[in-house]
């Protein structure tokens, strides 16, 4: 099987993935498949990496940063935290405006990681078409009566 037909087998029946009982099958048997499908790959792209920042490093940072006020930032930490979780806050004026605050600082990195160096990524792969289980044909064996006996 060459990679064409694996990677449009492997896409294909992925999006149809059924749910399985837990447990572990063993699973030995020998499928004819039809496979029609039309693959497209993008061409690969550049992107700045910038979801390489780790944000419990950058939580840590910041609250060693804090000095006298490092146990009092940790505890607003927690409570917004909390808060968020609790519900959605974001139709809320004040959170709206903390938001934009975050947005700004992130401008402000988003300068920062512009001259961090471009990696290149794979351009996506999409798949349309169908995968069809052909059942086998049944074979015609011809015996000659006499043989039989």
């Amino acid at each position: 099987m060459n990679d064409l037909i694996q990677v449009a087998i492997a896409k294909l029946l992925a999006k149809d993935t059924p749910d399985l009982p837990v447990g572990q099958v063993t699973v030995d048997e020998v499928v004819t498949l039809h496979v029609k499908a039309t693959v497209k790959r993008n061409r690969d792209g550049e992107y700045t990496p910038t979801v390489s920042i780790p944000l419990k490093a950058t939580l840590a940072l910041l609250l060693a940063r804090m000095g006298f006020q490092r146990e009092r930032a940790s505890e607003l930490l927690v409570e917004a935290m909390r808060d968020a979780l609790a519900g959605d806050l974001l139709g809320e004026e004040t959170i709206s405006e903390r938001i934009a605050d975050v947005e700004s600082a992130m401008a402000r990195v988003t300068a920062i990681t512009a001259v961090l160096p471009k990696e290149t990524r794979k351009g996506a792969v999409t798949v349309k078409g169908s995968v069809e289980v052909v059942e086998p044909e049944p074979i015609a064996v011809l015996v000659d009566a006499n043989e039989l006996f």
